[in-house]
Formats: C-alpha cells, sequence, structure tokens
C-alpha cells in the first residue's frame, strides 16, 4: 500500500501552454525594455523572425536557446514557464550575507507575518505591505540552500 501524496504534483500542462506563455514572457521584456524584434533576438542565437514566432507562441523554442534567454532575462523570462511544471528558478549569488544578517531577514519576516496574523487572516494589502520583508527571507533561505548544496 502506498502512502497518500501531501504534496501533489502541478497540475498538467499542454504544449501550447508552454509556447504561450513563453511567447508572453517575451513579449512583456520586448515592452518593458523597448527592444525591437532584432536586438530581442540577437542574445537568443535567433533571426527577428523567429523571435516573433516565440512571441506569437507559433514555434517550440530549443533548450539551448531557452538557457540563453535565461541567462540574458533571468527570473523574468524563466519563471513563468517554470511555473507551469511548479518550480521556480532562483539566481545564485557571488556575495552571501553574513549568518546574523540572514537571521534578522527571517526574524523580520516572521515578525510582519505574526502581526498581520493576529486577527487570524492575512489580507492582500497585509501581504504587499510586508512584501520587502517576505523576499529579503526569501533570499536568505535561498543562500542558505546554496550553502547547503555546497557542503553535502
Amino acid at each position: 500500500m502506498s502512502l497518500p501524496q501531501i504534496h501533489k504534483k502541478s497540475p498538467p500542462f499542454s504544449a501550447s501552454d508552454a509556447l504561450e506563455v513563453i511567447g508572453s514572457s517575451l513579449s512583456r521584456i520586448k515592452f518593458r525594455t523597448g527592444l525591437s524584434d532584432a536586438r530581442l533576438a540577437d542574445p537568443l542565437g535567433k533571426s527577428p523572425d523567429r523571435l516573433r514566432d516565440y512571441r506569437d507562441a507559433n514555434s517550440e523554442m530549443g533548450v539551448t536557446t531557452f538557457l540563453r534567454g535565461v541567462q540574458e532575462w533571468g527570473v523574468e523570462f524563466a519563471n513563468p514557464a517554470l511555473a507551469l511544471a511548479g518550480y521556480r528558478l532562483v539566481a545564485c549569488r557571488d556575495a552571501e550575507t553574513c549568518d546574523t544578517a540572514k537571521a534578522v531577514k527571517l526574524s523580520s519576516a516572521l515578525t510582519a507575518v505574526l502581526k498581520a496574523a493576529a486577527d487570524g487572516v492575512i489580507d492582500d494589502t497585509e501581504l504587499r505591505a510586508m512584501r520587502p520583508e517576505i523576499e529579503a527571507a526569501g533570499r536568505a533561505i535561498d543562500e542558505l540552500r546554496e550553502r547547503m548544496a555546497r557542503a553535502a
């Protein structure tokens, strides 16, 4: 008899979902940066026509091209696609904060969460207000995870 799963896999996604998400990411990056298709295609090593195919969800992107996009635009490009499979990209950092600073970041986030949850519910306004503390704590935890991976 197998044990019940506590954490289920992410819901299935289709190839067209993946193409649309990658296309949307490229379109957002194009809008944010103001780059032409030619300039946007350059770091991917692709032609402007191929980039338009990706943005319009008309063409499958190979792994090498995807990784070039990750290298160029990081989480902004990768995370929407990775979320389809239940994952997210976390950037590795060259410099680490000291352990005391990590503990302060974690404590600050915990304090903010406990204060917001005092009435039993954390509403969206409270959640937005504590975003800096949550993001800082997340980065501290990511640094600890990176350190654990190196120590293993």
